[in-house]
């Protein structure tokens, strides 16, 4: 039996998410039809459906199902993948052969990926999620997934979660399970949890009824009722939240939540910043804890430079109570997390002036105002530069899929970087005009095919982080790098780094190696 955590969601529900008797009944109804043992009349893998608008809890009960000892026992490959609007195709197929099993490689294009899969699941039981498709992106089935996950034994299964029921109905799912807001009661069993430390109600009984009202105000959207759960418990006084302007305010992208807007306003300046900030990253992309604090900590968001990592882990476990992030894998340590695609579209509309994503040249998030763009992430193979080359100012670039730019020019043009992410890039080297940036703080090549770093590296003196892991191809690391006197990570794990330099001892501010 296999169990799938990806790089974007997890099938993995928090308990204070679970209320009501609702939640249990259609948990039991669609485990039923799952696992029902009929195939007669469909010639193809019968497909269910988890349909209801954003924010309502689609993926938590379909967690709850994916996560029932029933499902757990009855299937073989367990298969949970989250399907946002821009993922690439390629992408899902891989995940979903490395869940079952199997090695990629270097296969890149579907006539390689396809067979391998096709052959992996050849006559096995699977239970296949598919957690918030979407129009956009629904074609990965048909054209990708469809006809290999065919090859499997009598009894699989598919499950999909949406908004839209037109998708489930040209995936011709053969049940479509429509999921309903919250009871007022509900509702309120919910809040409860969010803002009593032992979940127990009778401590907040004197406010219930303003409570039911604010509940009533979230339209029994379970993310709306946690978030509102967040300023609550902040905010001694129930009534100003009640009576807020905020819920009629206008100008909020049409899935936008007012409550959001009220969560947002209750966070402190440098906070709301390092909230927008996530929204750089792709939909539904898991977020580690460190690499964000440092990221943080290198636009100047953490204003304690020497207690820095407190600061920072303060910021994220506020915006994670808040339920501005959640937690994705383990609870325990809470070192990964990711951002639900209401409050991402949300971050995006908030941070519209200073930031800019890229998506195979298209403008997701662009300038609209009179402030010059400041960030910038670069998604997808191929990308039109050209549309930013004059957005002097900019702080921070992130490049993703191995993106195919001219990175001297980059460098050359943006001179005040303070963050350089290029993470699992094409990049086998890094150009002279690399050490020119004075300003850096934040450098990420790991998963590069960097097979050096240059001696002038010494130039960037006030860079606090570097990243080379799993850079297979860097055999060391110069010694010039002691010169690094604002240093405080150096990760080499998984590199072909086999020594480093002797007077590494000097940099005082190494908090990790």
């Amino acid at each position: 039996m296999a169990s799938n955590i990806s790089r974007e969601t997890d099938p993995l529900i928090a308990l204070s998410d679970l209320v009501g008797e609702k939640i249990e009944e259609d948990t039991e109804q669609l485990v039923k039809l799952l696992t029902l043992d009929v195939t007669e009349g469909h010639a193809n893998i019968p497909i269910v459906a988890i349909e209801g608008m954003g924010g309502i809890g689609k993926t938590t009960l379909a967690k709850k199902v994916y996560n029932d000892p029933t499902i757990q026992q009855n299937f073989e490959h367990l298969i949970w993948v989250c399907v946002s609007k821009e993922i690439k195709q390629v992408d899902l197929v891989k995940n979903v052969i490395r869940v079952v099993g199997g090695d990629c490689g270097a296969a890149e294009k579907k006539s390689e990926l396809v067979p391998m899969l096709q052959q992996l699941i050849q006559g096995k039981k699977f239970f296949l999620v598919l957690d918030d498709i979407w129009a956009e992106s629904e074609q990965v089935w048909h054209d990708h997934l469809r006809v290999p996950m065919s090859s499997g034994a009598p009894g699989s299964r598919v499950l999909i979660t949406r908004r839209d029921g037109e998708v489930a109905m040209r995936m011709r799912a053969i049940h479509t399970h429509k999921v309903n807001g919250l009871t007022d009661e509900d509702g309120w069993s919910l809040l409860i949890k969010q803002v009593a430390s032992n979940g127990v109600e009778n401590e907040f009984q004197d406010l219930k009824d303003i409570g039911m009202q604010i509940v009533k105000k979230c339209n029994g959207l379970p993310l709306a009722i946690k978030s509102i759960g967040g300023v609550l418990c902040t905010k001694g006084d129930w009534l100003t939240v009640l009576r807020s302007n905020v819920w009629s305010m206008d100008g909020l992208p049409g899935d936008v939540h007012h409550v959001f807007y009220l969560s947002y306003e209750d966070l402190s300046p440098p906070l709301k910043q390092c909230f927008i900030f996530c929204f750089l990253f792709p939909e539904d992309f898991e977020l580690s804890k460190k690499d964000l604090i440092f990221m943080w900590l290198a636009e100047g968001f953490l204003q304690d430079k020497d207690n820095f990592w407190e600061l920072g882990n303060e910021y994220y476990t506020e915006l994670l109570w808040r339920n501005l992030l959640e937690v994705t894998g383990s609870t325990v340590d809470q070192v990964q997390c990711k951002m639900h695609d209401l409050l991402w579209s949300f971050a995006r509309h908030l941070g519209k002036d200073e930031n800019c994503v890229l998506w195979e040249g298209h403008v997701l998030s662009r300038y609209e105002g009179s402030l010059k763009v400041r960030r910038l992430s670069i998604e997808g193979s191929k990308v039109n530069t050209k549309v930013i080359k004059n957005e002097k100012e900019l702080r921070t670039i992130l490049l993703r899929d191995k993106v195919e730019v001219a990175l001297g020019d980059l460098c050359k043009v943006f001179s005040n970087l303070r963050i350089l992410d290029l993470n699992w890039s094409n990049f086998s080297s890094l150009p002279d005009s690399f050490c020119d940036l004075v300003h850096l703080r934040y450098l990420d090549v790991s998963g590069s095919n960097i097979t050096n770093l240059p001696n002038s590296i010494r130039n960037l003196k006030y860079l606090v982080y570097l990243n080379i892991e799993f850079c297979y191809d860097l055999s060391h690391v110069p010694c010039s790098i002691i010169n690094l006197r604002e240093l405080k990570l150096l990760n080499t794990y998984y590199s072909g780094v086999k020594a480093i330099p002797s007077g590494l001892y000097k940099l005082d501010k190494l908090v990790e190696l």
